[in-house]
């Protein structure tokens, strides 16, 4: 009876004696690890319910001996990763409890499991959403923000220094309007591909919003440096884009602003990176400038 009560249910269990080999798996356990019930018993339990810590990928604790050693219940982290016998892998919430004889003795363990994939996936899928661009999947200002301060402490304690690009394309609205919406959605996308195609893996880009995007060289020491990165960003950007059967080019402006010279604060250097993106639009387009004390009076209110 309690064997087709076990199998009715849709928790997998497995139970195990005090040496931690399999004696018991309902049906359920036997779909979420695709092992049979035939080939499980007598196995020690790590070999059939091997679990590894998702961030990490390091084994899990031996779960037999924990619960056998503290004679009390215990729950695994929801960041609990089953590889499975045909190497495939599915997140798993669980929980494990000594079983003990009518005399109140411990003679082995049950562990009670569920698949958690789909909430765990749906939950990763909420998680890059709130900190990525929709249109073009690059951080977004949340993200920047904690990397900007991320690398202002790090700056503080290497005594280093690190650059902030503010770039603003020129002239989207009217490509925009003449070419439409989907073809000036493909040109942003294909902006932010170049963007990343111009900068190191540690160095961050994001869409600030409509035609403006902000990089992070969160590792570059010299101004000369910047200049040419800066300098690549603009030559990659004026190569013509092809959509649609439609050709054309597009230039950009950037401002830049630099740590500690500038501003210590997130804001400050993003501000200062815009109002120098400004003077670099009114000295003709198609070139950047570094930020200069004052330049933050002459942006224009939006």
């Amino acid at each position: 009876m309690a064997q087709i009560t076990l199998n009715s249910i849709g928790d997998a269990v497995i139970c195990t004696d005090m040496a931690g080999r399999i004696d018991y798996l309902n049906d359920a356990a036997e779909k979420i690890t695709k092992w049979s019930k035939a080939d499980a018993r007598g196995q020690l339990l790590n070999t059939v319910f091997n679990i590894i810590n998702a961030d990490n990928r390091e084994p899990k604790i031996n779960t037999v001996e924990l619960v056998l050693k503290n004679d009390h219940p215990i729950d695994l982290p929801i960041n609990t990763i089953l590889i499975r016998k045909d190497g495939s892998e599915i997140h798993i919430e669980d929980s494990a409890s000594p079983i003990h004889n009518n005399l109140g003795s411990q003679y082995g363990v049950v562990i009670v499991f569920r698949d958690v994939s789909a909430a765990q996936d749906a939950a990763s899928k909420l998680m890059y959403q709130a900190q990525h661009d929709n249109l073009t999947n690059l951080p977004n200002r949340l993200v920047l923000s904690d990397r900007i301060a991320h690398a202002i402490a790090l700056a503080e304690r290497n005594k280093s220094q690190f650059y902030v690009l503010f770039i603003d394309l020129d002239n989207f609205k009217k490509i925009n309007d003449s070419l439409g919406h989907s073809i000036g959605d493909q040109l942003l996308k294909e902006v932010a591909n170049r963007l990343v195609g111009c900068i190191r893996h540690s160095d961050t880009v994001s869409r600030q919003g409509g035609d403006e995007f902000i990089v992070l060289l969160s590792e570059c020491q010299l101004q000369a440096e910047a200049a040419q990165i800066t300098s690549k960003i603009l030559a990659t950007l004026l190569i013509p884009y092809r959509f649609a059967h439609t050709t054309f080019s597009i230039s950009a402006s950037i401002g830049i602003s630099r740590y500690p010279i500038d501003g210590r604060d997130v804001a400050i250097l993003i501000n200062l990176a815009d109002a120098a993106m400004y003077q670099a639009k009114k000295r003709g387009r198609n070139n950047f400038q570094f930020y200069e004390a004052g330049l933050e009076q002459l942006v224009p209110a939006r």
